[in-house]
């Protein structure tokens, strides 16, 4: 169904799907709010939907064309199904910003607007829409879903968090800093503390974007996107020993198919990236680790 085109209401009740129910049942109590559409899908739609969504997240796979089709197939069969439209706007948009045709990034847009048409009350579309227009450089429009956002969901920190990006990517870096310090504040989720961490790392502060990561791994031990970063910035601004450490930390800690999607192949520790790593101790456990770890996964590679 063309994302242009307003979907017709379901011709029965039988439209609604167990889902819904099953929600409704899990968050007895709550209110949904004002605006914000019941979820209305087919049951078979719904575990297609939850098996493509698996997929995209899971395999990041080259053609999309396949998975767009099923959406639509998906969207016919259960028009007023917002999800299913977002997805399909989050993969368009990618595909536009691999085969850069405008069409992608037009109908991406379209999709999300209906989205936000059918849910006018659910900050869902407008999320999605800040991500798309940021991404594509449309700073305006990201600015305008930021703001409706700030009008629909008051005192929401991602608002925030919103016009800390926003403020980065119009290279408003001092601005940028001292917002994300004040959403960390207020709430220090580990995506918070990571942004905070690489804003500092890449404004050259490279001590205090320490804090926020050791921080971060006081709470979450072992965090993988935490451990990542910090090795990052021991390796380029303190001890290689330590980096070394946590890189070794990483690959024990990673499955082989996390391992390799990161890059942890042993040819990449042959890149002069490493190089002042190579006479600490840990280095010998660090490239004994990535040949077991490049054994275990053979498949994957």
């Amino acid at each position: 169904m063309p994302p242009s085109s307003a979907p017709s209401p379901p011709s029965t009740a039988s439209s609604r799907s167990p889902p819904d129910t099953y929600l409704k049942a899990a968050y007895a109590g709550f209110v949904p709010r004002r605006g914000t559409r019941e979820l209305s899908v087919r049951t078979e739609d719904y575990a297609r939907f939850l098996r493509l969504q698996h997929r995209w997240d899971e395999q990041k796979l080259a053609d999309l064309a396949p998975l767009l089709a099923e959406l639509a197939e998906i969207r016919a069969g259960s028009p007023f199904f917002v999800d299913a439209y977002l997805l399909e706007a989050r993969m368009t948009v990618r595909r536009f910003f691999e085969r850069r045709e405008a069409a992608d990034l037009d109908r991406s847009f379209a999709l999300i607007d209906q989205a936000h048409d059918l849910a006018p009350g659910d900050p869902l579309p407008l999320a999605v829409r800040f991500e798309v227009a940021l991404n594509a450089g449309r700073l305006d429009q990201a600015e305008a879903a930021a703001e409706e956002l700030e009008r629909l969901v008051p005192g929401d920190v991602r608002s925030l968090h919103r016009r800390a990006v926003l403020a980065g990517a119009r290279g408003e870096g001092s601005r940028a800093l001292e917002l994300l310090r004040e959403v960390v504040g207020r709430r220090p989720a580990a995506d918070f503390l990571i942004d905070l961490a690489n804003l500092e790392l890449h404004q050259g502060e490279a001590a205090a974007a320490r804090a926020p990561l050791e921080g971060l791994l006081r709470r979450i031990p072992e965090h993988l996107g935490g451990e990542r970063l910090l090795a990052q910035v021991e390796l380029q601004f303190g001890s290689p020993a330590r980096a070394a450490a946590l890189y070794t930390d990483l690959l024990r800690l990673a499955s082989a198919d996390r391992a390799l999607s990161g890059g942890y192949d042993r040819r990449w520790f042959a890149f002069p990236f490493f190089d002042s790593l190579r006479e600490t101790p840990a280095w010998g456990d660090l490239l004994a680790a990535a040949a077991a770890r490049a054994k275990s996964a053979p498949a994957a590679r």
